[in-house]
Protein backbone atom coordinates (compact mmCIF):
# COMPACT_ATOMS: atom_id res chain seq x y z
CA UNK A 1 0.00 0.00 0.00
CA UNK A 2 1.37 3.62 -0.94
CA UNK A 3 1.50 6.08 1.18
CA UNK A 4 -1.30 7.71 -0.54
CA UNK A 5 -3.40 4.99 -0.37
CA UNK A 6 -3.11 4.78 3.17
CA UNK A 7 -3.95 8.39 3.72
CA UNK A 8 -6.71 7.66 1.75
CA UNK A 9 -7.95 4.61 3.65
CA UNK A 10 -7.56 6.58 7.44
CA UNK A 11 -9.23 9.72 6.17
CA UNK A 12 -12.12 7.54 5.49
CA UNK A 13 -12.37 5.43 8.66
CA UNK A 14 -15.53 6.45 10.24
CA UNK A 15 -16.71 5.87 13.90
CA UNK A 16 -20.21 4.12 14.78
CA UNK A 17 -22.11 7.46 14.06
CA UNK A 18 -21.08 7.09 10.73
CA UNK A 19 -18.75 10.49 11.03
CA UNK A 20 -14.68 10.15 10.13
CA UNK A 21 -12.57 9.17 12.91
CA UNK A 22 -9.68 11.57 11.99
CA UNK A 23 -10.74 14.33 10.06
CA UNK A 24 -8.05 17.00 11.39
CA UNK A 25 -5.25 14.29 10.62
CA UNK A 26 -6.49 13.66 7.40
CA UNK A 27 -5.96 17.11 6.45
CA UNK A 28 -3.18 17.69 8.08
CA UNK A 29 -1.17 14.68 5.83
CA UNK A 30 -2.74 16.13 2.48
CA UNK A 31 -1.34 19.65 3.92
CA UNK A 32 1.90 17.90 4.68
CA UNK A 33 2.30 16.35 0.96
CA UNK A 34 2.34 20.03 -0.57
CA UNK A 35 5.56 20.98 1.38
CA UNK A 36 8.86 20.86 -0.44
CA UNK A 37 11.25 17.50 0.42
CA UNK A 38 14.12 19.80 0.26
CA UNK A 39 15.40 22.98 -0.13
CA UNK A 40 18.04 22.52 -3.04
CA UNK A 41 16.42 25.18 -4.93
CA UNK A 42 16.83 27.87 -2.08
CA UNK A 43 20.63 26.13 -1.75
CA UNK A 44 21.13 26.39 -5.78
CA UNK A 45 20.29 29.83 -5.62
CA UNK A 46 22.66 30.54 -3.09
CA UNK A 47 25.40 28.69 -4.67
CA UNK A 48 24.91 30.52 -8.08
CA UNK A 49 25.18 34.09 -6.21
CA UNK A 50 27.99 32.98 -4.24
CA UNK A 51 29.63 31.73 -7.56
CA UNK A 52 29.66 35.58 -8.35
CA UNK A 53 30.95 37.09 -5.54
CA UNK A 54 33.86 39.43 -5.55
CA UNK A 55 37.30 38.12 -3.80
CA UNK A 56 36.99 41.18 -1.62
CA UNK A 57 33.19 40.35 -1.05
CA UNK A 58 33.94 36.48 -0.45
CA UNK A 59 36.82 38.45 2.30
CA UNK A 60 33.94 40.28 3.99
CA UNK A 61 31.34 37.24 4.41
CA UNK A 62 34.10 35.00 6.13
CA UNK A 63 35.58 37.65 8.33
CA UNK A 64 32.26 38.53 9.45
CA UNK A 65 31.36 35.00 10.11
CA UNK A 66 34.51 34.73 12.56
CA UNK A 67 34.16 37.32 14.06
CA UNK A 68 30.25 37.00 14.76
CA UNK A 69 31.39 33.34 15.83
CA UNK A 70 34.31 34.61 17.85
CA UNK A 71 31.82 36.31 20.00
CA UNK A 72 28.33 34.14 19.80
CA UNK A 73 26.78 36.21 17.43
CA UNK A 74 24.06 34.53 15.01
CA UNK A 75 22.02 36.28 12.32
CA UNK A 76 18.64 35.75 14.59
CA UNK A 77 20.23 37.96 17.80
CA UNK A 78 22.26 40.87 15.59
CA UNK A 79 21.69 43.97 16.44
CA UNK A 80 22.11 46.77 13.50
CA UNK A 81 23.73 50.38 14.59
CA UNK A 82 22.49 53.17 13.27
CA UNK A 83 26.25 53.41 12.42
CA UNK A 84 25.79 49.70 10.49
CA UNK A 85 22.56 51.66 8.30
CA UNK A 86 24.60 54.46 7.51
CA UNK A 87 27.65 52.34 5.81
CA UNK A 88 25.01 49.91 3.83
CA UNK A 89 24.09 52.58 1.01
CA UNK A 90 23.83 52.57 -2.53
CA UNK A 91 27.53 53.11 -2.71
CA UNK A 92 28.49 49.89 -1.41
CA UNK A 93 27.58 47.69 -4.68
CA UNK A 94 30.11 50.13 -6.88
CA UNK A 95 33.22 48.76 -8.12
CA UNK A 96 35.94 50.63 -7.84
Amino acid sequence: MSVEDAWVEIGSLKNGLDEPMFPQLSRLASLVKILPHSNADSERMCALRRNRLAADSLNAVCVSRISFRSKYIDSASFQATKDHLQRHNKYMCVRK
